[in-house]
């Protein structure tokens, strides 16, 4: 049963990620569902196939898939069969089939060159000083680091992100393209990287490296593939350096490797998990219905303005598993948006919020469309989607994209070539800015 169900679904997914493959061996930017979908692929189906192989499973808070009732295993394996379909629908109500060159078809006004690349020294340095400095200074543990950092500057730590954005942004400029481009490209890398180092989470110090090696090159599905399997190794080298519990730990053993691929890439057994905790209508470990969406929407407005506000579906969901209750939780495992629907409003509500999420997609495809800087934040946005809920999504790519958007209205122009009149096309006529 197990293999028929995993080739229903992995064909169903390998018809339905055609288009991201083919629109990057066309030489365009793959839409931002095209992404959505490959994170279903990734976060899903890697773990389940490797699992199913024989790799043993290893999660202290997770059940593996494989362990659940006949009912929850044949839910999973219809959920992921028909999902990916459901959000590539949602897209094409708002989306349809626009797509961008992976080109750059933007680039800095001549008459903000001196602006921009003079006020990068002044605007970033004070991020990167004060980012690195418990780490690289006075010698802290990034883990140990991170509690003091989170600490002392509670919902201000997302102005740490700032080089990050910067970068996104400078990536998808032509001017990005050239050797001394590719340099200040790498110069922003690192200074993403510092930037963020004391919050202790790998991922911003990985993201920074995938903007450059992705974006500042022509993607290839081999350049896609290499890239990855880089990115997941650096990733295992890291894990000592951010987590304590790990520190003492053989990196090389294969205990340590299986533990690091359940725990940071499948999300196959939580996925199974939130269908156990969950109703067909409504919510079962949260305070009501939506109330994880309700926080998201609030995640900005401070707890003393907003005490009503909650808590992360994550924080709710890893309590459950923990058997700890929320207001003493707080970590929280990885969940996506499929775990956090099911939890939020039941597992019948899955597919209508999926739609909306791919409503979510296409039109993001449409903005991206008169703002190309949104492309790193739609993209890796929508392929991280099934790795964290929308609290862990938003004060990263959210306020990547707000960035992003005010950057490129105050500072690029379309380029007069036929990039441009291929945009021109698929816009249906011309930008003003151009």
């Amino acid at each position: 049963m197990y293999l028929l169900c995993t080739l229903v679904m992995l064909v169903s997914h390998a018809f339905a990620a055609r288009g991201f493959f083919s629109r990057i061996f066309l030489g365009r930017m793959p839409r931002t569902v095209d992404c959505g979908v490959m994170s279903i692929l990734c976060f899903y189906d890697c773990g389940y196939v490797i699992e199913l192989l024989g790799v043993p499973y290893q999660n202290d808070y997770i059940p593996s898939l494989f362990e659940a009732s006949t009912p929850t295993f044949a839910a999973v394996v219809l959920i992921l069969t028909l999902v990916p379909w459901v959000i590539l629908a949602g897209s094409f109500f708002t989306g349809g089939r626009t797509t961008l060159p992976q080109e750059p078809i933007t680039r800095l006004k001549p008459s903000r060159h001196s602006l921009f690349y003079g006020a990068l020294p002044v605007l970033l340095t004070p991020f990167v000083i004060v980012g690195a400095w418990p780490v690289v200074i006075n010698g802290d543990a990034v883990w140990s680091a991170r509690a003091t950092f989170s600490s002392d500057w509670g919902c201000l730590l997302i102005i740490f992100y700032f080089p990050m954005h910067v970068l996104a942004f400078y990536v998808r400029q032509q001017d990005s393209r050239s050797k001394s481009g590719r340099l200040i490209a790498l110069l922003l890398m690192f200074a993403a990287i510092f930037s963020t180092l004391s919050t202790g989470q790998r991922t911003y110090f990985l993201l920074p490296i995938l903007f450059f090696c992705l974006f500042c090159f022509r993607i290839r599905w081999f350049h896609f593939l290499v890239v990855g399997t880089i990115l997941i190794l650096i990733a295992g080298v890291l894990v000592p350096l951010f987590k304590s519990q790990y520190s003492e730990r053989n990196l090389a053993s294969a205990e340590t490797a299986t533990m690091m691929l359940y725990s940071d890439i499948a999300r196959v057994g939580m996925l199974g998990a939130a269908i156990d905790a969950s109703e067909p209508i409504g919510t079962r470990i949260l305070p009501y219905p939506m109330s994880g969406y309700v926080y998201s929407a609030l995640l900005f407005v401070p707890r003393s303005l907003a005490p009503y506000k909650g808590r992360p579906t994550a924080v709710h969901m890893t309590a459950h598993l923990d058997h700890t209750i929320p207001a003493d939780t707080d970590w929280q495992l990885g969940m996506g948006a499929i775990e956090e629907a099911s939890v939020n409003l039941g597992t019948l509500m899955i597919f209508p919020i999926l739609f909306l999420y791919g409503m979510l997609f296409g039109w993001f495809d449409q903005v991206s469309l008169q703002s190309p800087s949104l492309v790193v934040a739609t993209r890796l946005g929508a392929l991280w989607v099934c790795a964290h809920n929308l609290a862990s999504l938003l004060p990263l790519f959210g306020v990547m994209g707000m960035v992003d958007h005010m950057l490129d209205r105050i500072l690029v122009e379309f380029v007069q070539d036929g990039n441009e009149r291929d945009l021109a096309h698929h816009r249906g006529g011309n930008d003003s800015r151009s």
